[in-house]
């Protein structure tokens, strides 16, 4: 679409805006001349499909005969957006950037780094995970699948996690990548499979490993080789963690933010599963300087626009002695309640956000 190798969902989506009743006087108020600039602004989903707007309009596309008006100086202020295609886009010519900034919340590196993202040791995560889907797909009659994940996992065992994580994008990320969607497929049927799937998920989460302050969305489809559009990156802190001394973030030039900001695919998965399906530190509230309920109650729908994340209650907690400088961590106290229907509602993770994900499971 407009040139570029756009996700079909995400195209097919424009698509039928471009043929909608309203579009021509949508575009021609656009370009009455009134307004000396306009800026393509969106969250979320809404902020890929306002990448692609100003993506086709500044470089004077036109799709079926059908284009998007003269104007061509559009832009872009994105918030978590889904990367859309498999090459940066730009701003009408290559190696322009965008006009604008786009924001998403995360880690104190600012995104540079999947690992910061992790606040307690991973080597037993990686070890349940592999002795998880070595299970499940015996279980779902994948034998050769299942007998290597159990030989990566039984050569984990013995070699410490910084070990493990040095070898994981090379040895046991490729076995396990096609799991990711697949367990979102399965969460969703009333099987033993299944039940699996949401018993591991709440061990996952009251152990520490799914309680992150990154917004993964923006992480969501570089998994599957997108990139973000050419445009200035600003990361943004968590407003529901406390703030850290040397926590703002430096803002990331076009030319090396179209892979930011990093995530963990399985952390991520798996955080989905425990939140109800929703995205955790994502919805618009979460990038809102105001008060999280004032912002919230400006909605029709308060309880899809509040910012909140159960799974920062199992956040360990941080205690620095006064003659070390390394931190040391232990529990954070967290009312687990809330799992039990992880570990037993089987149709519960098609929620509020389920739509996004399912435009990845029907076009990757």
């Amino acid at each position: 679409m407009c040139g570029f190798k756009v996700h079909a969902g995400v195209a097919q989506e424009m698509a039928s805006f471009l043929v909608s009743p309203a579009y021509s006087e949508f575009v021609a108020f656009l370009n009455d001349g009134k307004c000396k600039n306009v800026t393509a602004v969106g969250h979320s989903y809404g902020g890929t499909l306002a990448t692609l707007w100003a993506t086709c309009a500044n470089t004077n596309a036109n799709i079926s005969q059908i284009t998007f008006g003269v104007r061509s100086d559009y832009a872009l202020v994105t918030f978590a957006p889904l990367a859309m295609a498999t090459t940066a886009v730009y701003n009408g010519k290559p190696g322009v950037p965008f006009v604008g900034m786009r924001y998403s919340l995360t880690e104190v590196d600012g995104g540079a780094s999947a690992q910061t993202g992790w606040h307690v040791d991973t080597k037993s995560f990686r070890l349940q995970l592999l002795e998880l889907y070595s299970q499940l797909a015996n279980m779902s009659g994948m034998t050769t699948q299942a007998e290597a994940l159990a030989d990566v996992k039984l050569q984990f065992s013995n070699i410490s996690s910084g070990a493990i994580e040095g070898l994981w994008a090379t040895t046991a990320y490729p076995q396990l990548h096609s799991f990711a969607l697949w367990t979102f497929l399965e969460a969703n049927k009333d099987t033993a499979v299944a039940a699996a799937i949401h018993a591991q998920t709440a061990k996952f989460a009251a152990a520490g490993f799914l309680s992150f302050e990154y917004d993964l969305v923006s992480s969501l489809s570089g998994f599957f080789g997108f990139k973000h559009a050419l445009q200035d990156f600003q990361p943004l802190p968590n407003k529901l963690v406390a703030a850290k001394p040397g926590s703002s973030m430096t803002k990331v030039p076009a030319a090396l933010a179209s892979d930011l900001p990093k995530a963990d695919l399985f952390q991520s998965v798996f955080s989905m599963l425990a939140n109800g399906g929703n995205f955790p530190n994502h919805t618009p509230c979460c990038y809102s300087s105001q008060d999280n309920a004032f912002c919230a109650l400006q909605y029709d729908n308060p309880q899809w626009f509040t910012c909140n994340n159960n799974l920062l209650a199992f956040m360990p907690a941080t205690t620095t002695t006064t003659s070390a400088t390394t931190a040391t961590t232990t529990p954070a106290k967290a009312d687990a309640s809330f799992l039990e229907g992880t570990a037993q509602a089987h149709g519960a993770y098609l929620a509020a956000y389920s739509w996004l994900l399912l435009v990845l499971l029907s076009y990757v």
